[in-house]
């Protein structure tokens, strides 16, 4: 016994819903995709802006590699900050590992 293929009709409301949600699809993704790229070509662009300085070969060059991002009066304002917010994060852990004796 051979098999007939049998045609289905589709009806046009589906037709037309597919269609649709392909259109809604395809216009959905060309925005998004529209929008990443004004958002990376404008990172890129501003990029340079912060950019660092070129190194000078020469004496001037090992003093523009030592110099600290922060002063000093900077740095020890944030390291009595960071060792105040670590004590006061992990200090009753350290205190109850130091009563048993760990």
């Amino acid at each position: 016994m051979t098999t007939v293929a049998r045609l289905t009709t589709v009806k046009p409301t589906t037709a037309l819903r597919f269609f649709y949600f392909s259109a809604g699809a395809a216009c959905a993704a060309g925005g998004y995709l529209g929008m990443r790229r004004v958002v990376w070509a404008g990172a890129c662009a501003s990029a340079g802006e912060f950019a660092p300085a070129p190194v000078e070969s020469g004496a001037g060059a090992a003093g523009a590699a030592e110099d600290p991002l922060l002063g000093p009066k900077a740095r020890g304002a944030l390291g009595a900050r960071w060792n105040a917010l670590v004590d006061s994060t992990l200090g009753e852990l350290a205190r109850a590992l130091g009563r048993r004796g760990i």
